[in-house]
Order: C-alpha cells, then structure tokens, then sequence
C-alpha cells in the first residue's frame, strides 16, 4: 500500500480469484523477482487478444531501482517471442508513473472518463493523481 494511492487489494487471493480461477478467459502471469532472494519485485496479467497481448493489471515494488523499467522491456522481449505484434493496457495513475509507461515506450491512444464521488474529506484523493486502477479492477 502506497500512502495517498487509491488502489485495490492486489494480494494472492485477489489474483488467484479474478485471474487464475478465472472460468470465462485465460490469462498469462509474467513477474520478476529479485535475484538474491527470490522476492517477487513486479508482476504483470496478460490476455491474449488475436496477436495483441493486453496487460489486464500490474504492479512494481516502487523502491526497486529500475524495477519498472525492467518489467515492460522484459515482457516486451517475451510479447515479441511469443509474436504479439503489440502491448496494451488501460491504466489511471499519477502523472509520474504515466510518465514512465512512456519512457518504457507506451504511448496514450485513447481516454474514458471515470466518475467517482466521495465524502468531503476525502475530496482531495479525487484527484488522478491519488489513483491506482487497472481492468482488474472492473466489473465485467
């Protein structure tokens, strides 16, 4: 949990419930860890879509030097392997972290908007800024 970050439960039961358990679709898992301990740094969950693989949600230990940046080149490389033509994903987040799925080559195609309310004192977390939303956060 990121303080001030309006984000989901992203824990094994979570992931195991809305993807792996999943009856309706198939996903593939993708994740890095780190290399002294074997600690699980960044993951991702794709969806093949014809030769696009979409990234339904991820997510990065945010003080893993380089971490995020390692993530989407090495599930580029694989995307590539694989022969997906493509990377996609739908994501609301800080203007920082837009910023680095740009310098790791995601470029923003196209927009939805998102309504929210919230109780006054919570007016100030209504900002992008303050959220953290994938697909796997959607119903349907």
């Amino acid at each position: 949990a990121v303080p001030g970050v309006l984000m989901g439960v992203r824990d094994a039961a979570f992931l195991k419930w809305r993807f792996a358990e999943c009856p309706l679709r198939s996903y593939k898992f993708f994740a890095l860890f780190s290399a002294g301990d074997q600690r699980l740094v960044a993951y991702a969950v794709c969806e093949a879509r014809e030769r696009v693989l979409h990234v339904c949600d991820f997510l990065v230990e945010r003080d893993r030097p380089g971490a995020w940046a390692r993530l989407w080149m090495d599930l580029s490389l694989e995307a590539f392997r694989e022969g997906y033509t493509s990377l996609s994903l739908e994501f609301l987040g800080g203007e920082e972290l837009q910023r680095e799925l740009g310098r790791a080559g995601m470029a923003v195609r196209d927009k939805r908007p998102l309504f929210a309310s919230s109780a006054v004192r919570w007016e100030d977390l209504m900002q992008e800024s303050h959220w953290y939303m994938t697909c796997a956060d959607e119903d349907g």
